[in-house]
């Protein structure tokens, strides 16, 4: 039971079996021996199935993996992202998943979203910022000031963004569940459990609808200001800009597209 965002999974009792020597500081190859020992099972089965199983966990967000702090497994992971990024290898089963609760305070929930989005968007981040530093500096108009007001909208309309989905779905959910941050493959999404299609359709909205409406605001106030009226003109067009998420190659788009397209589907039937 996933009392976070009250999912259940159904599992057999072997699994059951497996879980219970599970406790979060014996390695794979430690726990593969108790099962053995206890059971009188074949090793080889059972650190394949006990691999298998974590490797299933893992990519539901139902376990976290930690990995020895060594240089060639450290190495050997960043290898297998290079390849992942080039096409050489597919599918994400080369890589570990991690689950980050978001049952904390506000200011904390804020600074892990900040963090892990940033992180996940970090090279869109460069591109539009060093795009951006390229018009100002083909118009004479790179200043100090000028590249605080262009790096700082982009990661505090993201990070608005992302913790207005959650604001909202902790608003709008009946049941009082929690949503997790997951992080996997150099990216971050928050975790939730499905609402009724309005209030679902009000939580997907409201993430690039409040950077919208913030960057009004400040578009309103850049032109009837005295001074830097290009400079706040441009921080609140960036804001502005996450309009564009709601496009369908976006993730928001196309979670409002199927959203409609299931709506639709249900209403048929």
């Amino acid at each position: 039971m996933d009392t976070d965002i009250d999912q259940v999974h159904q599992i057999n009792d072997i699994t059951m079996m497996m879980l219970k020597q599970i406790n979060g500081k014996d390695s794979i190859e430690i726990i593969a021996d108790q099962l053995v020992s206890l059971y009188d099972w074949p090793r080889k089965q059972v650190l394949n199935d006990l691999l298998s199983l974590i490797h299933t966990l893992n990519y539901r967000y139902l376990i976290n993996i930690k990995n020895p702090m060594k240089g060639r497994i450290k190495i050997k992971e960043i290898i297998m992202k290079l390849f992942f990024f080039l096409g050489t290898i597919q599918g994400d089963q080369w890589f570990m998943r991690k689950r980050y609760s978001l049952k904390c305070h506000p200011l904390l929930t804020i600074w892990r979203i900040f963090i892990f989005f940033c992180t996940s968007y970090l090279i869109a981040f460069m591109f539009i910022i060093f795009f951006v530093i390229t018009i100002l500096f083909i118009f004479d108009r790179l200043t100090p000031v000028s590249l605080l007001l262009t790096v700082a909208p982009v990661v505090m309309s993201m990070t608005i963004h992302e913790y207005c989905h959650y604001l909202f779905y902790q608003l709008l959910d009946t049941k009082n569940r929690t949503p997790y941050l997951g992080y996997a493959l150099g990216k971050a999404q928050i975790v939730r459990t499905p609402l009724p299609f309005r209030n679902d359709l009000m939580v997907t909205l409201m993430g690039p609808l409040i950077p919208v409406i913030i960057g009004s605001f400040i578009i309103l106030i850049g032109l009837f200001s005295s001074t830097n009226i290009e400079h706040i003109i441009l921080a609140g067009s960036i804001f502005c800009s996450h309009i564009m998420f709601l496009i369908p190659p976006c993730h928001d788009g196309k979670r409002i597209f199927r959203m409609f397209m299931q709506h639709v589907i249900r209403l048929n039937h």
